[in-house]
């Protein structure tokens, strides 16, 4: 959705929003505007979601790879409970880029294990590098969309994509870079 939207879908594809802290970018209140208008419920607390219990799994698009710093309210309680959800495998939870609260280059820095360790990660364009530390299950690309230009100028690598596919699985991506350093 947005940098600032953590999006709880339901199995049958029903969606709630929890949407924190309204942000005066007149981009995220169109945002809004369109979920209302699409019948995506929108709310400003996940008990007014109706709590994580009433989920079958949590979409974290909280936070964009140029996050840093630390987690602050109410952002903070609401991915505590989420990473707690999703370490005890009560709720499946799919990160798109980087997963909330990671640097974008180190991956989870909480140094404690209580960071987001998402189930599935979702890379657009393509894995940013703290994809190399994602450990925790399936790992997804999509985005078949870049020009020529740009995966020459930043010595892009990125896998084949099956016929007019628009995301492809990434199988031990990263790994060769790890067997480098051994």
């Amino acid at each position: 959705m947005s940098l600032s939207f953590i999006a709880f879908v339901l199995i049958r594809y029903s969606v709630a929003v929890v949407y924190p802290k309204q942000g005066k970018n007149p981009l995220f209140g169109s945002l809004v505007r369109q979920c209302e208008g699409l019948g995506i419920s929108v709310h400003t607390t996940l008990e007014a979601a109706g709590g994580l219990h009433s989920f079958d799994c949590a979409v974290d698009a909280v936070f964009g790879f140029s996050f840093e710093g630390k987690i602050r309210p109410p952002f903070d309680s609401i991915l505590a409970q989420v990473a707690a959800a999703s370490r005890d495998n009560d709720l499946p939870v799919l990160s798109v880029d980087v997963p909330s609260g990671w640097h974008v280059e180190e991956g989870d820095l909480s140094g404690d294990g209580t960071g987001l360790h998402p189930q599935a990660l979702i890379s657009l364009t393509a894995p940013k590098p703290c994809a190399t530390h994602f450990k925790s299950g399936r790992h997804f690309l999509g985005g078949r969309f870049i020009p020529p230009a740009i995966l020459e100028k930043y010595a892009l690598k990125l896998p084949v994509y099956s016929g007019t596919a628009q995301v492809v699985e990434l199988n031990n991506w990263g790994k060769e870079k790890e067997n480098e350093g051994s």
